[in-house]
């Protein structure tokens, strides 16, 4: 038996993954839960708000706001991170 060669035009198929990954980011927090924890959080500063307030240290009050929407902030900022995503593919040729 004698070996034939001949030359194709095609490309080869390419081979298939050994492992085709895509990665997220976990959200450990849903938004029905950021809307209860920025709530709570709005609920004790409006608290301790009114309690400076009622003492005569009205500036403490608008700072206390700006605390809510900092962390509402941070918070937005993390959900818009967690949209990224990541794609790993390894093939049996990139490994050996």
């Amino acid at each position: 038996m004698t070996a034939v060669w001949r030359q194709i035009d095609e490309p080869l198929p390419a081979p298939a993954p050994t492992m085709d990954a895509v990665l997220t980011p976990n959200r450990s927090l849903s938004r029905q839960a950021f809307k209860l924890v920025i709530g709570s959080f709005a609920l004790v500063n409006a608290g301790v708000a009114l309690v400076f307030w009622l003492h005569g240290a009205y500036p403490v009050s608008g700072f206390l706001g700006l605390d809510v929407l900092a962390l509402a902030w941070a918070f937005h900022a993390n959900y818009r991170s967690g949209q990224q995503v990541e794609r790993i593919l390894v093939s049996r040729e990139a490994v050996q």
